[in-house]
């Protein structure tokens, strides 16, 4: 009897540990999907690129103020700049103490920005610095945000590129 109820325990050990698993692959592609439908919607808001902005930089301290580059604010900081070349490339630099962020796995935050950066042809650099994970993320996106408004502010009608193409 002893023996049955230890199979049983392993069994639901195994079950649990199938469960999180599972969880955890179903959160990956759905942080994968929305990176996607994200990059995709980047891409057509840019359209033929006349008048774009192209370029675009931000950083963001905890407190949500607008910051210059670099400049520490709090715990956090987040620094950002992309440009929309149509040429995909992410560097991502973030030092995270932990593998989680409430429930939010952290390594899915950098998988995240390389399904925006593939999708929407961006070039982007996303630098964290922090003690508090949870404030480098949140920072991070608001400096995401901050510089593609920029990024996809229009004026004017010409191409932003001297040599003529994107």
């Amino acid at each position: 009897q002893a023996q049955s109820r230890v199979k049983r325990l392993d069994k639901i050990e195994r079950i649990e540990r199938d469960a999180d698993e599972h969880t955890a692959l179903m959160l990956q592609a759905a942080e994968q999907d929305i990176g996607i439908a994200l990059g995709e919607a980047l891409k057509q808001a840019a359209g033929d690129k006349l008048g774009l902005g192209r370029y675009g930089s931000a950083g963001v301290g905890r407190k949500h103020e607008a910051v210059s580059l670099l400049l520490p604010m709090d715990d956090a900081l987040a620094s950002c700049a992309l440009d929309f070349s149509g040429r995909a490339h992410l560097v991502f630099q973030a030092k995270f103490r932990r593998e989680k962020a409430g429930d939010l796995p952290l390594d899915l935050v950098k998988h995240f920005f390389e399904a925006v950066v593939q999708n929407a042809g961006i070039n982007l650099h996303l630098i964290l610095r922090g003690e508090n994970d949870h404030h480098q993320v949140e920072a991070a996106f608001k400096a995401f945000a901050r510089a593609l408004r920029q990024a996809l502010a229009r004026s004017g009608t010409e191409l932003p590129s001297t040599k003529g193409a994107l």
